[in-house]
């Protein structure tokens, strides 16, 4: 099937990461899952420099075989663009792409980004150029939750309405255009932790980990950071009050990584200290395969207790289910739409301050005064998760196995049929196809004088034309270059101070044709040149005739010479 999407990646390997942040695994995993499931007959990979498209494949499927051709090509590259009909990027900026499109054809392809975060006040910002860029209705920003959607569509709005009221006057009704907002989930490989999570393999994994067989295990992997996933008491002191009501020992095996070292370790250890003393807390290496590959199956019950606002989506309660565990997890954004209390688990009440006594801290931030973890920090600081409710559910899994193994089958059965990968991607190329459909139906656009390349972005010799005596144009003239020490075209183009911006420029031999050409004629113009070089882009021309002229392999002239004073002495 021909069609589908093009991925921009730009300078990214697509290698697996150390400490990966959880947007970056959810990126990779989903980039693998277009090529392994879409319907499509390759993958089209964007990016910035050339890159072997066998290593590409290499790195994405972790040395294993791609299931279709993987191939690239620039992210300037229009036609290939247009020739798939969308462009996805693993992010919520599409502004700029935008612009770039507008420059050409604004129907030709539909843009395509995923929502990932929406705390970062810089992410916030290029998020809602939705709303001030060429971004169509053609074009999609994919919400990873219904609580993302929420979010996103207030934030686009308010700026349309902003924009509309300072511009067409405070009674104007909202007019600009914008993008759909379509709730896909992130998706994983279902069989996969099913796999790892069977109960045939507990024994040997709990004894990998040394946990006793009648202890209660509880699971948490990712990041351990209460800058941006969570502050872990409520974590801790809900393990706590489950032992102390149930008399069995507990254990909580959190495999993750401190991206902070040793600081932040100490930090997550007092708390456990102070919070659990009774329970056996164990930091474990989520980086280490033999890890990710036990830990399901050694555990209970997975907990993420999460109250940051950088969490949007959490991937981690949708494996463990897919591994067989029930979940307990906050009741917090995302989390509301992956986990059905009650069947696949517990969703515990969150609590936040109310509006309107965080303005300070967002304007601290945006001054600089404190970056964004601190910023996001302070925030979860003023969140509460229920602990009560916490240990309520724990203790109900602590003590009736029955429950907990139809929890845990309910979540297996959910992962599969709602967040497998088939099961996503198929949303992914509804999706491409709806959006097609929009784009080509769309009535054709009049001329409506407006500028075709980003005012703020835009072509820097154009912009900035007035600081130049003159440019290049039809008044220019070309001569033969005064005497010089360097003679040989080739010697300027081999220095390294001149191939800092080769890529700009025409290979030696065009240096010499061109010199040939001045040379025999005595003096020519600009449209003369091009006639006579012929089949070569004519702002690449240009450009190198402008740099033939400033490493003097060229004199220059107008058609009506600039005369210079020279002072008396």
């Amino acid at each position: 099937m021909a069609g589908g999407c093009a991925i921009y990646i730009g300078d990214n390997p697509m290698r697996q990461q150390t400490n990966p942040f959880g947007k970056d695994i959810a990126n990779r995993g989903l980039f693998r899952a277009f090529a392994e499931h879409g319907p499509w007959d390759d993958q089209l990979f964007l990016v910035h420099n050339k890159i072997d498209d066998v290593k590409l494949a290499s790195n994405l499927f972790d040395g294993g075989p791609a299931p279709k051709p993987i191939l690239s090509t620039s992210i300037l590259n229009h036609r290939a663009i247009s020739a798939r009909g969308t462009l996805f990027r693993g992010q919520a900026k599409i502004g700029d792409l935008a612009w770039q499109r507008r420059q050409t054809n604004e129907r030709a392809y539909s843009l395509v980004g995923l929502v990932h975060s929406l705390a970062p006040q810089a992410m916030r910002a290029y998020t809602a150029e939705a709303v001030t860029s060429p971004v169509e209705p053609w074009d999609a920003l994919i919400c990873t939750s219904p609580a993302v959607e929420r979010h996103l569509r207030t934030l686009l709005e308010e700026t349309s309405d902003y924009m509309t009221a300072r511009f067409a006057g405070p009674d104007a009704q909202r007019q600009l255009p914008l993008p759909h907002l379509p709730v896909i989930p992130l998706g994983i490989d279902a069989a996969a932790f099913a796999a790892r999570g069977e109960a045939s393999r507990r024994r040997e994994a709990r004894e990998y980990f040394g946990v006793a067989e009648d202890a209660f295990a509880l699971l948490w992997v990712g990041r351990l950071s209460f800058f941006e996933k969570a502050y872990p008491q409520a974590m801790f002191a809900a393990a706590e009050e489950t032992a102390r009501r149930t008399g069995r020992a507990v254990e909580f095996l959190m495999a993750g990584w401190f991206p902070d070292g040793g600081q932040g370790r100490g930090h997550w250890e007092a708390a456990a200290a102070l919070y659990a003393p009774s329970v056996k807390v164990r930091f474990l290496d989520g980086n280490d395969s033999g890890v990710l590959e036990r830990i399901w199956a050694a555990s209970d019950v997975f907990v993420s207790l999460v109250d940051n606002i950088q969490e949007t989506f959490g991937i981690t309660p949708i494996e463990a289910m897919a591994a067989g565990l029930p979940v307990v997890v906050s009741d917090w954004d995302g989390y509301r739409a992956t986990v059905r209390h009650g069947v696949t688990g517990f969703r515990i009440p969150t609590m936040m301050a109310p509006g309107g006594t965080g303005r300070q801290m967002a304007q601290r931030h945006a001054l600089g005064m404190d970056n964004y973890q601190i910023y996001v920090a302070q925030v979860a600081a003023h969140v509460a998760v229920n602990v009560r409710a916490a240990a309520d559910a724990l203790t109900a899994l602590a003590t009736d196995t029955a429950l907990a193994a139809r929890m845990g089958a309910a979540a297996a059965v959910h992962a599969r049929q709602t967040f497998d990968w088939p099961v996503v991607i198929a949303q992914y190329a509804a999706l491409f196809e709806e959006l097609r459909a929009i784009r080509q139906s769309a009535s054709a656009y009049e001329a409506d004088g407006a500028p075709r390349a980003n005012p703020v972005r835009n072509d820097p010799f154009g912009a900035f034309a007035s600081f130049a005596s003159t440019r290049l144009d039809g008044d220019i003239l070309f001569r033969p270059a005064p005497p010089a020490a360097v003679t040989e075209s080739l010697a300027h183009h081999n220095t390294a101070l001149n191939n800092l911006t080769g890529i700009w420029r025409l290979p030696p031999e065009a240096t010499d044709r061109i010199r040939t050409l001045v040379t025999e004629r005595g003096e020519i113009s600009l449209m003369e040149l091009v006639a006579a070089v012929g089949q070569v882009p004519h702002e690449f021309l240009a450009r190198h005739l402008v740099w033939m002229c400033k490493v003097g392999l060229l004199d220059w002239a107008t058609t009506e010479p600039v005369e210079i004073d020279v002072p008396d002495r």
